[in-house]
């Protein structure tokens, strides 16, 4: 690694340290590792049960979250969708679209393109991940550039999803 790069990675890990400390900022993704109760009956029937338990994190609760225009139930027949769960996280926000697939096949076939599920933008700059028949595809409700804090979030519920197999 050329000492430029050395030198730009060092100060993105000293930025990323500064920028996780200090009150009133974004929990750290370690506070946000841990399961929470359910903190109402919606939201406790919503997250309960594999794999939606594991959207549920102490810092930064999720709630059912109704879109401005409704996901396609056709299309998501069509491929291959049984069932389908709407949220976002409240701190950062962070949308969360979750998909039951009939069967493996028909999740990795979503998989080549998970934006053939969602409605039109937003969310914005979608990432997902899978576990099972399971999809998940997280976004952001606007277009302006993903702060540290969001993109942190957004991993955190990524790797949770996908990391328990």
């Amino acid at each position: 690694m050329s000492s430029r790069a050395a030198l730009f990675s060092l100060s993105l890990a000293a930025s990323a340290v500064i920028g996780c400390t200090g009150a009133g900022e974004a929990p750290s993704p370690s506070d946000m590792s841990k399961k929470s109760p359910p903190s109402s009956a919606a939201e406790g029937g919503a997250l309960e049960g594999f794999p939606l338990s594991r959207l549920r994190f102490d810092h930064n609760p999720v709630e059912p979250l109704e879109l401005p225009t409704p996901l396609s139930e056709d299309d998501l027949k069509a491929r291959g969708v049984q069932s389908h769960h709407v949220f976002t996280a409240t701190s950062p926000r962070v949308w969360l679209f979750v998909f039951e697939f009939a069967d493996q096949n028909a999740m990795f076939a979503a998989l080549q393109d998970p934006r053939l599920l969602l409605p039109s933008e937003p969310p914005y700059s979608p990432a997902s991940a899978f576990t099972g028949r399971w999809l998940l595809v997280t976004g952001f409700p606007s277009e302006k550039p993903v702060s540290p804090e969001m993109e942190a979030a957004r991993t955190i519920f990524l790797e949770r999803w996908a990391g328990q197999e």
